[in-house]
């Protein structure tokens, strides 16, 4: 961003603030000692959650999201609203990105001439050391084996299909709880592809139906596979607590069917 931009725009906010926008394509390095963050930018809060070099910025009490154009008294409104740290955002990228990583060294690897190349990347990545075949052994194995953690992330969770739309509709009732939670962070997750729900979730409306609530800058999607293993502090969902546990071997301290 334009310093000269900048500072007149924490002028107006009122606030030493580092404003990052990723428009700009700007080193997300300066982000990891700022100690407050607006990210400013054209992106819906699911698109800016969803890239993996903001999520640990992102994750953060003292980072905010406001989508352009904002005036300055939404901004404000956005700073001031109280934010809980989301540390699920961030276990999700990690499982996302090593199995992402490996496959993208494999791609290139198994080329002619890349031996070398692969070797290196694959002992940068994941310490990994062997001949050529037992290092593409291990890289296909991290492509294919889902994640489990045994950590438990605060907030509420709640599915995309069945639950927040339902026959091809936006279901108020998931949306009225997720607005009416105040106990940590709200995070829709799905089984399915995240990118793809995104564009669903961005196309059926959700955004316009969030705008001017608690939630409007705030709403990330994430994978329940990256998430397999963990317990939440509640869910809302259209399986069981039971089968939730049993497909993703996910548990819930409390669960909810809308």
């Amino acid at each position: 961003m334009n310093q000269e931009y900048e500072n007149k725009l924490q002028q107006e906010i009122g606030q030493e603030i580092m404003i990052y926008t990723p428009e700009l394509k700007e080193d997300t390095r300066q982000l990891n000692n700022a100690k407050k963050v607006l990210i400013y930018g054209f992106q819906t809060p699911q698109e800016i959650h969803n890239i993996p070099e903001l999520a640990e910025t992102l994750a953060k009490e003292t980072s905010r999201f406001v989508r352009m154009p904002s005036t300055i008294e939404q901004i404000r409104a956005e700073l001031e609203r109280p934010k809980y740290a989301n540390p699920a955002l961030i276990h999700h990228h990690e499982n996302t990105h090593r199995q992402h990583h490996a496959n993208a060294i494999l791609h290139e690897g198994v080329k002619p001439g890349q031996t070398d190349w692969m070797l290196q990347e694959a002992y940068d990545a994941f310490k990994i050391e062997g001949t050529p075949e037992q290092v593409i052994q291990y890289l296909q194995k991290q492509v294919k084996t889902e994640p489990q953690t045994n950590k438990s992330f605060p907030g509420l969770f709640v599915d995309i299909d069945g639950t927040i739309i339902k026959e091809r509709k936006l279901n108020y009732e998931a949306i009225e709880t997720m607005l009416g939670y105040t106990n940590g962070p709200v995070n829709i997750w799905t089984g399915g592809n995240v990118t793809k729900q995104i564009k669903e979730l961005k196309k059926i409306g959700l955004n316009n139906a969030l705008e001017g609530t608690n939630l409007q800058n705030r709403i990330t999607v994430l994978s329940k596979v990256a998430l397999r293993g963990a317990t939440v502090d509640q869910t809302i969902d259209d399986l069981t607590a039971e089968q939730l546990e049993e497909q993703y071997s996910i548990k819930t301290r409390s669960h909810a069917i809308v």
